[in-house]
């Protein structure tokens, strides 16, 4: 590779380790987030009393 080359892949390759937790740790939030309005969304859509149960189980054990 030439120069410029070299330098393009270094600053689109170069993460640090606190850099790579960051995306890491704001995926996971994003992630919590979207799996918990799933489910609330569901609750409020469900019918059955059972079914509610059930969701409000699984936003307990997250």
């Amino acid at each position: 590779m030439n120069k410029v080359g070299d330098e393009r892949f270094k600053k689109t390759t170069h993460y640090t380790i606190s850099e790579l937790l960051q995306d890491y740790d704001n995926f996971c939030v994003l992630l919590l987030n979207l799996t918990l309005q799933h489910a609330y969304r569901l609750f409020i859509v469900s019918g059955s009393l059972g079914m509610r149960k059930m969701i409000m189980r699984y936003v307990l054990a997250i």
